[in-house]
Order: C-alpha cells, then structure tokens, then sequence
C-alpha cells in the first residue's frame, strides 16, 4: 500500500526522485524472490514514471530517467549480470510472468528507450535491447492468443515497433547527404549494400586489419563503422527487412563504439 501510495502523489514520487540511493534500491527489488508480482508491477510502475518525470531544479529533481538508467549499472554490478538488462529482459520473457506484468516490463522498456534526451542514446539504448531478444520476445506475444488479448499488452508492442521506426526514420534524415554525394539508389536491397560498400572502399575499411592501425585512428574507424550503418537504416521497410540480421549485427558493434 505505501509503494502505491508513493506512485500516485507527485510528492511522493519527488520524495524519492531526491532521496539518495532511493533509485537504486527499488530497482534492485526487481530481483527480489520475496517481492510479490503485485508489489513487483509497482515498482515497476514507479520506475516507469520516474524515466518520464520532468526536471524540477525548485525542488532538487533533476535527470530523472538517467538515474534510472544509472541504476540498472547497480543492479548489474549487484547480480553479476554478464550484460546490462539481461535480467530485465529475462523477466520479460519468463514463462512464468503474467501477462500483465510483462505489459509493465515492456513500458519500462520503453520509457528507458524513449525517454533518453537525444536521439543517438535512444538508438544506443534499444540496441542493447535488441541484442538481448527483445524483438524475439515481441513477436512471439504477437502470435500468442492470450497476450493478444491483452490490450496494455499490444499497446505498449506498437509503442516500441512505432517509436523504433520513427527513430529509424529520423537517422535516414541525418544521413540524406551522404546517400545523395553516393548517388546509389539505397531504396533497393541492392543500392544498399553497394552504398555499404562503397563507404567501406572510402574508408579503407576493406583492406584494414583494426589491430594494426595506430591508436589514434580508432575514432576515425568508429565514425566510418557509424556512418556504414547510418546509411544501411536509409534504406525503406522492405529493403530494412531483408537486411534485418546484417543490421542487427552492426546495431550490437555500434553499441561498442
């Protein structure tokens, strides 16, 4: 009762954004044996609004999803996670997790996601929840009928499918001068990898072992890798489609630079 008291008054809700370590300690619950799914699904809740909260400097609130964020760096370090949101994603996928526990897993999920401040953390924080199986995880509920008849359920799978492609529409906008300065057409599967290719011959990247290049040359590779992969997201829904497992493979090096 006094978990759900917090999430339903804004002051509450201060309270805790403000108290040091408060954070850090709900999050840290998730993997608590002893937490109810009840008492579970409000924690959750509560982290959720919290990533969405707005900063308050008149009342020392401030950057409250990336407290969140940091968070999940604790409980990682806490549960000797190999990987940061194994755990979260493994809840989500648990045989075991109610259906409407798994709607509050993925709208945390997606308030982590979508809230980021900018759009290439947005990016950043999805792949390493793409790499963990989230879209697996999706699509499987998607042809399960009893999560089908979920509604919070479906609702928060087009929130991450619609946001997703909103991001992946925006990146193409980004990169609209480099694929015109290639002057391929990247709307085809085959435009897009000669444009990949292409970069690729620019960049020196087809003849480079990156073990034997200087130290200093690290981030002009990364930023080739970046730009490699930027032109790859410009390419429309089917092309992205058929590219899905290539792209899933430059979304987990990206992620590394």
């Amino acid at each position: 009762m006094a978990i759900k008291a917090i999430m339903n008054n804004r002051v509450g809700l201060m309270t805790v954004a403000k108290t040091k370590d408060a954070i850090k300690i709900l999050t840290l619950c998730l993997n608590s044996k002893a937490l109810e799914d009840g008492l579970k699904g409000d924690v959750l809740s509560i982290l959720t609004v919290l990533c969405m909260t707005e900063d308050d400097p008149a009342n020392g609130v401030s950057n409250c999803h990336g407290t969140v964020l940091s968070s999940f760096n604790s409980f990682r370090e806490h549960y000797r996670e190999k990987r940061r949101f194994q755990s979260l994603v493994n809840a989500l996928r648990s045989a075991t997790t109610n259906i409407s526990l798994k709607a509050k897993y993925l709208a945390l999920i997606n308030a982590l996601i979508n809230e980021a401040p900018d759009i290439d953390l947005r990016v950043s924080i999805r792949n390493e929840f793409l790499s963990l199986g989230v879209q697996e995880a999706l699509n499987e509920f998607k042809s399960n009928e009893q999560c089908r008849a979920s509604q919070q359920l479906m609702t928060q799978i087009d929130v991450f499918g619609a946001l997703q492609d909103l991001d992946v529409e925006e990146l193409g906008n980004r990169f609209d001068p480099v694929v015109a300065e290639l002057k391929v057409n990247v709307d085809t599967l085959d435009g897009a990898v000669t444009a990949l290719k292409e970069l690729g011959h620019r960049a020196g990247l087809d003849a480079v072992v990156v073990s034997s290049r200087p130290r200093n040359c690290f981030s002009e590779i990364g930023s080739c890798v970046k730009s490699l992969f930027m032109v790859s997201l410009h390419c429309k829904q089917k092309a992205r489609k058929a590219l899905q497992p290539q792209l899933e493979l430059q979304l987990a090096i990206l992620s590394l630079i």
